[in-house]
């Protein structure tokens, strides 16, 4: 098996990628140097992780982007839903950062379930997940580092 290979994308984007501890894909986002990747934003320290070949990575822009695939795709009754949508998501929970809320947005474009209440609920699930994921993932670090396997 080849080693993995870093994938670069521009700094600030959104992308989905496969999660090898769920096996479900995942909205996260690009960080300052291209080649890592956020799935938590801790407002002091959020941990980058390496965007990799096997992850699967895409790029999916962010909920305008969604919204105007709606729009040219010619979808004209969603785009206005999901639209609306959008500004009432920005008084929920899920407006509390980019990356709940992006993921609040492609929930929703995902299951063209234009519910504000439904997708807010969403974006703030899968940001508590990748929170106790990101717990996880430092903890297996730990214990890589203690066992001396470097």
């Amino acid at each position: 098996m080849e080693n993995p290979k870093v994938i670069s994308f521009a700094p600030g984007t959104f992308i989905e990628l496969d999660d090898p501890l769920s096996g479900k894909r995942r909205l996260v986002l690009v960080a300052e140097s291209g080649v890592d990747f956020y799935d938590y934003l801790d407002e002091v320290n959020p941990t980058p992780l390496g965007i990799l070949d096997v992850l699967s990575p895409v790029e999916i822009g962010d909920c305008r982007s969604l919204a105007d695939e709606l729009m040219l795709g010619g979808n004209y009754e969603s785009y206005k839903a999901f639209s609306e949508m959008l500004l009432v998501l920005c008084d929920t929970p899920a407006a509390n950062d980019k990356l709940t809320l992006n993921r609040a947005a492609k929930w929703a474009f995902d299951n063209k379930c234009y519910d504000t209440n439904r997708a807010s609920s969403f974006g703030v699930l899968a940001t508590v997940e990748a929170k106790k994921r990101q717990g996880k993932i430092v903890d297996i670090a730990n214990d890589l580092v203690n066992a001396e396997v470097f």
